[in-house]
Parts: structure tokens; C-alpha cells; sequence
């Protein structure tokens, strides 16, 4: 846990727990209704799965081993997916199904997911802060 003195910690939470994410949900254009069915979709393409299969349709993952993406920053999704779609992010199992399901995505769909991501209600922590 940390070193900062309860006061600190009451303070801080005090200040950025009430804070909005930064950024703006998604249009509903074309393009956000393409990205929702990318993410949302229940095939995904022949060898990847949608990103629902591993994330889930609700703001706390499925699985532990999956990080939340709901509420994340969009500039932060987004980096990460350009780093898996260009091969250099992470080894192993996780980061080949990455690489797999974002080495076709555009620029423009990478921001759209991520916006997307950013516009979903993130999950609420419990009192343990987990």
C-alpha cells in the first residue's frame, strides 16, 4: 500500500474521485456503430474474438488476467493498440491474439474504439479498493 499519510491519501480522493474521465464518448456516427460491432460483436474474425470475448460487455472484465477497458483514456487505449498492431507490445499468447486482432485496424477505428472504450461507465471499485 502506500506511504502517503491517510489525510494525503482522503485528500486526493477527495479531489479526483468525483472526476469525470477526460475526453468525450463517441459520436454516434457510422464509424462508432462500426466500432461498436467490432467490439461488441459475438464471432470477431475467423482466428480472433471479438474484444468482448475477453473484456465482456460490462465494465468489469471477465476475467481478472483482462484489465478493464471501460472509462481508460482514449490516448492510452489508443496507444496500445497501435503498439500491438504494429507488433511491439508485450510476448507471448496475449500479445500474438492482439497482435492478430489489431494488425488490420485503421487509424481512424483504433481512435473510434478507444473513444468508445472511454464512453463506457468504468467498473466500481469495492471497499477492499479492488
Amino acid at each position: 500500500m502506500s506511504q502517503l499519510p491517510n489525510a494525503s491519501v482522503e485528500r486526493l480522493t477527495r479531489n479526483f474521485g468525483g472526476a469525470a474521465p477526460e475526453g468525450t464518448a463517441p459520436e454516434r456516427s457510422e464509424l462508432a456503430a462500426e466500432v461498436r460491432v467490432l467490439a461488441f460483436a459475438e464471432g470477431g474474425a475467423q482466428s480472433v474474438p471479438a474484444c468482448r470475448a475477453c473484456y465482456g460487455p460490462q465494465s468489469a472484465p471477465i476475467n481478472p488476467a483482462f484489465p478493464s477497458r471501460a472509462g481508460q483514456h482514449a490516448p492510452y487505449v489508443a496507444q496500445h493498440l497501435t503498439l500491438w498492431r504494429e507488433g511491439n507490445r508485450g510476448r507471448g499468447r496475449a500479445a500474438e491474439l492482439m497482435f492478430k486482432a489489431s494488425k488490420d485496424l485503421t487509424d481512424e477505428e483504433i481512435a473510434a474504439l478507444a473513444a468508445h472504450y472511454l464512453g463506457l461507465e468504468p467498473a466500481k471499485l469495492d471497499d477492499t479498493g479492488e
